[in-house]
């Protein structure tokens, strides 16, 4: 009697592209939750207790330095390496800061490769956290990956 496997999203997503694919891709969704992590981690050390002094009595109000700069900011970075299959990386790393609120712009990047056998991967990224309304947008692009030799799953009916 055949026993089907269990209907998940997983699953399914590993019958139809297959265990590699899937893993590439939780790995880049892991990376994604850790900057996740690290930017709520700073938003929330950096936000400012607000104190409600007692009725009557004066109170200090402090004004921002004018023309603050960021305690972290890297403008541009220039990209380049070398990636699994001897793909050739290079990209851009722009307005990687601790505050974007001060400079009034997101973290954008773009990440290229290409490889011998024309298999070539394009990143795009995008994240926002300026505001209460973020946003993080990520567009990732393979073309020309020979699946020739890629068993891409382990179900006998596929």
């Amino acid at each position: 009697m055949a026993q089907l496997p269990d209907i998940s999203v997983k699953n399914v997503a590993r019958l139809l592209f297959g265990r590699q694919i899937v893993g590439r891709l939780e790995a880049i969704a892991g990376y994604v939750g850790m900057i996740r992590h690290y930017a709520a981690k700073y938003q929330a050390a950096t936000g400012v207790s607000k104190e409600s002094p007692p009725r009557l009595q004066g109170q200090d109000i402090y004004f921002g330095k004018s023309g603050a700069q960021p305690d972290f900011w890297i403008q541009h970075a220039a990209l380049s390496g070398e990636g699994p299959g001897g793909m050739k990386l290079s990209g851009e790393l722009n307005n990687l800061v601790t505050d974007q609120e001060l400079i009034g712009q997101p973290t954008t990047g773009r990440i290229s490769g290409k490889r011998t056998d024309r298999a070539s991967l394009e990143l795009e990224s995008i994240l926002d956290y300026r505001n209460n309304r973020q946003r993080e947008e990520i567009i990732i692009t393979f073309s020309d990956i020979p699946l020739s030799n890629m068993q891409l799953t382990d179900f006998a009916l596929l």
